[in-house]
């Protein structure tokens, strides 16, 4: 059979085969007869699969995938539940060559000046990830001990204090306060990316977890800090644009400030060793993940998948709703001449910053004909999707020097290894109403706010539970592990939600309706990110209450 068939060969006659009748007689150029039953063509269509899959690892290993069409080898992962995949996926990281007993040791050298400096080249994670790139690949693939972490210049600390595992800033915990802000202005007064942090870096963490985190936790913990928190990343056009998906996520900068051209690409390498050092080691591990929300398009091309106009609008929809509106004029010819002296001569990329499109112009600098616009939008549409390539490339190839690149792109999908990498970005409706305890004046107004909250929550989508995880935890994704609540207190009397993220505790007016609340609750929401944005304490109906 072609296994090179657009319409999928074999492999869509394989997946038709199990609608056939119970005895199947199998005919392969008149010169193989096969008489076999459904369930013993099933057993062995998985069993092939798992053989096909580690036969075709290689064909899916280069840093930015296949630009021709794709070969249907990722369908085989259709034929396999999720343990077959995993198995096939520990079996191919076992069988990378070269796993060392060696144990290097990172270097590190953590302060707020260093945090919170523009130039990210003394970050955490800058320097964790130009160590890691220098060093031997071997090692690295080692699933419990890959490195080991020293922080230079720092001593012990009793069990009553916690260092900030992004700058080292030593804090003792105050009571009831279990979410730590590394800022003077506490969980509660520190205004996020636009707030100075006195005293400190910014970063949340949690004083309880904290407990028991070794160096090298302290070391992801950082890194992931520094990711969400630093000019190593950017936000997406999205960001700026109400209604837009993926608003919350980020993308890595290309050239970070005070990164030099040569030591981009390298720390770009150093974070793809990073990336397949948590797939080797974290084993289901929240705490060895890097929770930093990452836009899907770059999780697509680090799997080697090419992205198209429609994708791209996950991270700039703004852009590509430009770009459609340009290819309207390829229709009006009418309207293209009244508006050919205004249409630009550059695009934008996902940064914002203007691209020059070399395309033919007229002798007064304008496109000239619908052909010239044609071009325009088919080389300015090829300079978008490709923007990040360099990036994701450099990440691809530290990557494959630690996993197999090929079994991960076709065992997982893209989604699939953000959570590897990242953690669960899902946020659970029903695991957060489990987690919520809800006190009032009396029983009757502690049933009804628990059931509004709970029919708030569970009606909410994606973007709308993340925006309500922010406010009330001051965090993107609920806390790892099972030693966390949410404490919901009714008060007495009229006024507006609020949030003491340091307890993540949120208070409630009464309400009678659940009109009211919900229209409340979206408000509070809205405004506090409204003030998150502007660097400004949230007032009137997102007034965030004071320790």
């Amino acid at each position: 059979f072609d296994t090179q068939e657009e319409e999928g060969g074999w492999l869509v006659w394989l997946l038709r085969a199990g609608e056939q009748p119970e005895e199947l007689r199998l005919v392969q150029d008149n010169q193989l007869t096969i008489t076999t039953n459904r369930a013993a063509l099933a057993a062995g269509i998985v069993a092939s699969a798992g053989v096909g899959i580690r036969t075709a690892m290689h064909l899916e290993d280069s840093p930015l995938g296949r630009k021709q069409a794709p070969v249907p080898w990722r369908m085989l992962r259709q034929l396999l539940s999720p343990c077959q995949r995993k198995e096939i996926w520990a079996s191919a990281l076992t069988d990378m060559p070269g796993r060392s007993s060696t144990v290097n040791t990172v270097h590190l050298k953590r302060s707020p000046d260093r945090a919170k400096a523009e130039d990210v080249s003394g970050c955490l994670v800058v320097q964790l990830a130009l160590q890691l790139a220098t060093l031997p690949a071997e090692p690295l693939r080692h699933p419990v001990r890959p490195f080991q972490v020293q922080f230079e210049g720092e001593d012990e600390v009793s069990r009553d204090v916690r260092r900030c595992p992004r700058c080292g800033t030593l804090f003792e915990r105050m009571a009831g306060c279990d979410t730590i802000a590394c800022c003077q202005f506490g969980a509660d007064g520190c205004r996020g990316s636009r707030c100075p942090h006195p005293g400190g870096c910014g970063h949340r963490f949690s004083f309880s977890e904290s407990l028991a985190v070794a160096p090298f936790q302290q070391a992801m913990q950082g890194s992931a800090a520094d990711l969400e928190e630093s000019a190593i990343t950017f936000s997406v056009p999205n960001s700026q644009c109400s209604g837009a998906p993926c608003r919350d996520t980020l993308l890595l900068d290309p050239q970070p400030q005070g990164v030099e051209r040569g030591t981009a690409r390298e720390l770009h390498v150093g974070l793809g060793r990073l990336f397949g050092v948590v797939l080797r080691a974290s084993g289901g591990d929240a705490s060895l993940c890097l929770p930093v929300a990452f836009n899907p398009i770059m999780w697509r091309r680090l799997m080697g998948q090419q992205l198209t106009m429609e994708q791209l609008a996950l991270a700039d929809t703004p852009g590509c709703q430009s770009l459609g509106q340009l290819e309207k004029l390829l229709d009006a010819e009418a309207e293209f001449e009244a508006a050919k002296e205004f249409l630009p001569c550059a695009t934008q990329n996902l940064k914002g910053e203007a691209v020059p499109v070399p395309t033919p112009r007229g002798s007064d600098g304008t496109l000239a004909t619908l052909d010239d616009l044609k071009q325009f939008i088919a080389k300015a549409k090829a300079i978008r999707l490709a923007e990040q390539d360099a990036v994701v490339g450099a990440v691809c190839q530290g990557l494959r020097q630690v996993v197999p690149l090929g079994a991960l792109r076709l065992l997982f999908e893209p989604a699939e290894v953000e959570e590897m990498v990242c953690g669960e970005s899902r946020i659970d409706a029903q695991l957060l109403v489990k987690k919520t305890k809800v006190t009032g004046p009396c029983s009757e107004v502690v049933a009804l706010h628990a059931k509004m909250l709970s029919t708030w929550l569970e009606g909410a989508d994606v973007e709308h539970r993340r925006a309500f995880v922010k406010f009330v935890f001051g965090r993107q994704r609920l806390p790892s592990g099972d030693d966390w609540r949410m404490e919901v207190f009714v008060k007495e009397g009229p006024g507006f939600p609020a949030a003491r993220q340091c307890s993540t505790q949120l208070q409630l007016p009464q309400y009678e309706t659940y009109e009211a609340f919900a229209a409340d609750l979206q408000a509070a929401i809205t405004a506090s990110e409204a003030a998150d944005a502007a660097g400004e304490p949230a007032v009137g109906a997102a007034a965030v209450a004071a320790a």
